[in-house]
């Protein structure tokens, strides 16, 4: 390389050099600012930091499983000029903003001015010196349970300091139980009462010592047994049974738990279990609803369909089945008790209806009608359709 061009470019790392290493004021509140985090002078202040040399992380530590929190930071803007939050943009589905709101004074008595989430780009803007806060939801059910995490939601402005802000939210949650499935369904239930299913409930031994005592409390309708599985010491089987109901339509409710804490200790923690399920009359016909879907002309089709007590024992008897409509002549209905027993009570009785061979093309339009023997509601009407092509 010449000799000039050596000393070109020795001059050129020199002048960077210094201009690195200057006294220059704005680099160095810019380094202040980006390395404190907090009582910096220029820029956005954290106001009272969980942990001043963190200044936008917060640790909620160990929470239960399950629930949601939240937790605010308050800041104030130190700049010269006004700025706005633009944005927020949660690293994950565990976290979100939830409101932001800035003051004057130095409490939110006077009144407070809120922002718009929904406006992207122009949430709020801060004057200067003026107070303001972030509130920050996580939702402990939309991360893994038993494993630490670390949530970061990053804030954006058009600060020219601070142009985004990046809060860590660290939380540990503890699920001391592990359930078979988040709710227990009954599925359909009888009006009154009389179905029952069982759950099973895990410890999770390998974390803690916490253990299941007994059933705490139980909605009204609900009655429910909690039997630890023999020749283990962490498993559990819940049985929940449905009782006295009176009203029609979707039920729910919940059982609660007594437990132990998590080193195996008193009986004041409590575990909720959800319970769902749909309270119909005592004898239902499965499917609901009775259709032939499309068939073709001349060839004629069966289907199949099955009549029930829900109740378990319970045993039905039906002394009338017909046909009525527009389609009945072209249609047959036959009953087939399975399980009858001496008094012509079945545990249940299979219903087979049949479109015939001769029936016209066009829509099938009927009403089948079974009678029932001894029931509270003592007759199933179905409406059937279909086409014959």
């Amino acid at each position: 390389m010449p000799q000039h061009n050596v000393a070109r470019l020795a001059l050129v790392l020199f002048t960077l050099l210094l201009t690195a290493c200057g006294d220059d004021g704005e680099n160095e509140n810019a380094r202040k600012h980006f390395a404190a985090g907090a009582n910096r002078q220029r820029g956005i202040e954290v106001l009272h930091p969980t942990q001043p040399e963190l200044p936008y992380y917060h640790s909620f530590g160990n929470v239960a499983y399950g629930k949601r929190y939240m937790h605010t930071f308050e800041m104030r803007n130190i700049e010269d000029t006004a700025i706005t939050i633009l944005r927020a943009e949660p690293a994950c589905a565990c976290s979100r903003v939830t409101a932001i709101q800035a003051w004057n004074g130095d409490t939110k008595d006077q009144g407070v001015l809120d922002g718009d989430l929904s406006q992207r780009d122009n949430v709020l803007r801060v004057e200067p010196g003026q107070k303001f806060s972030i509130d920050f939801l996580i939702d402990t059910e939309r991360v893994h349970a038993n494993a630490g995490k670390l949530a970061v939601v990053r804030v954006y402005t058009d600060s020219k300091i601070e142009p985004y802000l990046t809060f860590e939210l660290n939380f540990f949650p503890e699920k001391l139980f592990e359930l078979a499935d988040s709710t227990l369904k009954l599925g359909d239930i009888p009006l009154g009462g009389g179905v029952a299913d069982t759950m099973q409930i895990h410890a999770q031994a390998a974390l803690n010592q916490a253990r299941l005592v007994d059933v705490h409390s139980t909605s009204e309708g609900l009655e429910a047994e909690l039997v630890l599985i023999e020749g283990r010491d962490t498993i559990w089987n819940l049985h929940v049974t449905a009782v006295d109901q009176i009203k029609r339509g979707p039920f729910q409710g919940k059982v609660i738990l007594s437990t132990t804490d998590g080193l195996g200790q008193g009986d004041s923690g409590r575990l909720e279990i959800a319970v769902e399920g749909r309270v119909v009359p005592a004898v239902m016909m499965y499917p609901p609803n009775l259709s032939f879907g499309r068939l073709d002309q001349g060839k004629g089709r069966a289907l199949h369909a099955a009549v029930q007590g829900l109740a378990p024992g319970h045993r039905i008897q039906i002394s009338d089945a017909r046909l009525e409509g527009p389609s009945a002549p072209h249609l047959t209905v036959e009953l087939e008790a399975i399980a009858e027993d001496t008094f012509g009570r079945s545990a249940r009785i299979d219903v087979h209806v049949r479109c015939k061979e001769s029936a016209p093309a066009g829509p099938i339009d009927a009403t089948l009608t079974l009678d029932l023997v001894d029931e509270a509601e003592p007759t199933i009407i179905r409406q059937i359709h279909g086409v014959v092509e």
